[in-house]
């Protein structure tokens, strides 16, 4: 009996310890729990990059002379550098006209510096020539949204420094390049075109980025906070577990308890019969 006393309280013994391990566990796992919860609840999403704005492109000189050497490889004859006359209707719209009679100026300051010949025209006829030119660029600049007054003013800038570059001067006055004014024009339209569909690329690209990545952030923040939920709904599990084990162990203690007390035996009276 004593020594199945002894193995028994044994027994007891590992099953408190294991259940003191177990607890301690729990208890520890409850916390880190609660840890990752408050970790997840405060963490903030990646905050997107803000949209850059496309940078602003200008078209370059260098381009157009490449380009005025490669056309004049199967130029025609050169012809006087100002635009041909024609009888036009009195204009019903002075919109581009201080634009287009200083682009005009310029041409006639080109033609004598590159000494092409000049017909001798009045001023009615110069009129004429100004308003065939400025209905030109009006229509070109209405006929696209990413033209308007912003191209005019930036063709006319581009071509007067064009025809006043003294590279081009030289190479016109060799008869290396021909039509130069037209060719500014054509080129100077394109590459302006060119330059907004590339920036209205950039722009959409960023818009379509940072949306993404704004979306990326709200399902970051989403999937912190189920975290949380789950941490903490763990951590409340190991709790309980932590509890329930105290239980048992409060039981196996109280069994230890009454296993130490000795059954008292009371004396017996001696009775005495008379």
């Amino acid at each position: 009996m004593r020594n199945g006393f002894r193995l028994e309280d044994f027994f007891l013994r590992v099953f408190k310890g294991a259940i003191l391990t177990s607890m301690s566990l729990a208890l520890l796992a409850a916390l880190g729990f609660v840890a990752v919860s408050a970790y997840s609840a405060m963490k903030r999403p990646t905050e997107p990059v803000p949209v850059k704005p496309s940078q602003p492109v200008d078209v370059t000189l260098d381009d157009l002379k490449k380009e005025l050497l490669k056309n004049s490889e199967s130029s025609a004859p050169a012809k006087p550098e100002r635009p041909v006359a024609e009888p036009i209707v009195p204009p019903p719209s002075l919109k581009y006209l201080e634009d287009v009679t200083y682009l005009y100026r310029c041409t006639t300051e080109f033609a004598k510096l590159v000494s092409a010949e000049i017909e001798t025209v009045d001023n009615a006829t110069i009129a004429q020539q100004i308003e065939a030119l400025r209905s030109q660029i009006e229509t070109l600049a209405e006929v696209a949204p990413q033209r308007g007054d912003r191209w005019v003013k930036s063709v006319v800038k581009f071509t007067c420094s064009a025809l006043g570059d003294t590279e081009i001067i030289a190479l016109r006055k060799s008869n290396k390049i021909q039509r130069v004014f037209l060719t500014t024009l054509n080129f100077h339209l394109h590459r302006w075109d060119q330059i907004a569909q590339e920036r209205a690329e950039f722009d959409r690209s960023e818009a379509e980025r940072f949306e993404r990545e704004t979306h990326d952030a709200q399902n970051e923040q989403i999937e912190a906070r189920a975290n949380a939920f789950k941490a903490v709904s763990a951590a409340g599990i190991a709790f309980g577990v932590f509890m329930a084990l105290a239980f048992y162990l409060i039981l196996a203690k109280i069994e230890t308890n009454l296993r130490v007390l000795q059954p008292v035996t009371l004396p017996r009276e001696t009775v005495r019969r008379p």
